[in-house]
């Protein structure tokens, strides 16, 4: 790229190699961003050849708000026919480096994964966070070639990513052996992104840094009642006490016999006989077999899932206060509470509904079908005269009407009184 700056008649090609296969070499050795170029008069034939030419570099965020990085130096041109190459940021002698705000390297100076603070920033901006991880940095630089053109500005360069990145020779000076690498072939679909804990982080190199303590592997010996290599153990001792070296073969067992845990053929069963009481049974005789029938209506025995179910939905005594149990249209009997003329407590005391009349004595009461009194009164005349079906004489005046039965008799026989 060629820029003619006719105020100065200087002409300037330049060449930004930013991490290219050939600059990633020179970044593991020393790291910074290389940037290489000629500066030409405006002849374009005739190149600088200063002592000394001053350079200026500053790097911004992509919109060019905030200042993340300055650096300045000078190079002797007299000798190099005016070509001239630095690493950005490699903190060479006579180099003078800033980075701005919490900006910690020139690593960190490229890291889309944080938000930057307390940086150099036009108003009203006073940080800024990377909207994408392949966001860009603006990269501005000046010279002064020191023959009176004065400083010199560069056009602005954009950094991207480029595609070399994406295979890397080294990490931070460390190459393909020295890193530790997961197969292509595992699946990684399960802890994909995930960062470790501060936990997973220590038991991790807890693992690494103690191989002879923190695990078993192939080449631990062990010791106690199992010995040997790991891979190759034997166990030599039961609680301490020696297992005899003899191999046991088919149905023997293990017995201690008081100094070492030897195989033997156990005796043949001492029982003779086996005997059961009912509901068991008992049958064979060499190989006796013990079982129990299912119970019936007369015979002792288990009882089946279906019987167990049915006796355990049996009615309980569990009743709620106040209740009764009455046959129910299904057979079954149901808990009501009673009502009608009588109500029950939970003592068993039967209470009669009341029927209206007071208590007390009445010469004529009224009942109903059920036979309780709904009224009670006292006797009037009407209610003798119609019982008797006439009035009686009861008083002079009274007029007696129908015939007489007559008799003869003195006034003794009859019943007559004298005077």
């Amino acid at each position: 790229m060629h820029v003619k700056r006719k105020a100065v008649g200087i002409l300037i090609g330049f060449q930004l190699l930013s991490f290219t296969n050939h600059a990633l070499a020179a970044l593991n050795a020393n790291p910074g961003i290389n940037y290489t170029g000629r500066i030409m008069k405006a002849d374009g034939i005739t190149p600088v050849t200063s002592t000394s030419v001053s350079f200026s570099v500053s790097i911004y965020d992509v919109n060019r708000n905030c200042l993340l990085f300055t650096e300045s130096r000078s190079l002797d041109l007299s000798t190099t026919a005016g070509t001239f190459s630095f690493d950005i940021g490699d903190g060479a002698a006579g180099s003078v480096s800033s980075y701005n705000g919490n900006v910690a390297d020139l690593y960190d100076l490229f890291n889309n994964s944080k938000a930057f603070t307390g940086l150099t920033c036009s108003a009203p901006h006073t940080g800024f966070t990377p909207a994408s991880a392949s966001e860009p940095r603006i990269l501005m630089v000046s010279f002064d070639a020191g023959d009176g053109s004065g400083v010199q500005n560069l056009p602005a360069l954009k950094i991207n990513p480029v595609p070399s990145a994406l295979q890397a020779y080294k990490v931070n000076g460390y190459g393909t052996g020295e890193l530790l690498r997961i197969d292509s072939a595992v699946d990684k679909t399960l802890n994909a992104n995930s960062d470790l804990s501060q936990t997973q982080y220590d038991e991790f190199w807890r693992l690494v840094k103690n191989p002879g303590s923190a695990y078993l592997s192939s080449s631990t010996s062990l010791a106690g009642d199992v010995t040997g290599a790991f891979a190759t153990n034997t166990v030599v001792k039961i609680q301490g006490q020696s297992v005899s070296a003899t191999a046991p073969t088919n149905g023997q067992i293990l017995v201690f016999n008081g100094t070492a845990w030897t195989p033997v053929t156990p005796a043949a069963s001492g029982v003779a006989s086996v005997v059961a009481n009912l509901p068991l049974s008992v049958s064979g005789s060499a190989t006796s077999t013990i079982s129990i029938s299912q119970a019936g209506t007369a015979t002792d025995g288990y009882l089946s899932s279906t019987d167990w179910n049915i006796f355990n939905n049996k009615q309980t005594s569990a009743l709620a206060n106040g209740k009764i149990l009455i046959g129910n249209a299904s057979g079954q009997a149901e808990a009501v509470t009673m009502s009608g003329d009588a109500t029950i407590d939970t003592a068993g005391a039967l209470t009669l509904a009341t029927s209206g009349v007071t208590a007390g004595t009445y010469s004529k009461v009224g009942v109903d079908a059920k036979g309780r009194v709904l009224s009670g009164s006292s006797l009037a005349s009407s209610d003798i005269t119609a019982a008797l079906g006439f009035t009686p004489v009861n008083k002079a005046g009274d007029v007696m009407a129908g015939n007489l039965e007559s008799c003869v008799c003195d006034l003794g026989s009859c019943g007559i009184g004298r005077w």
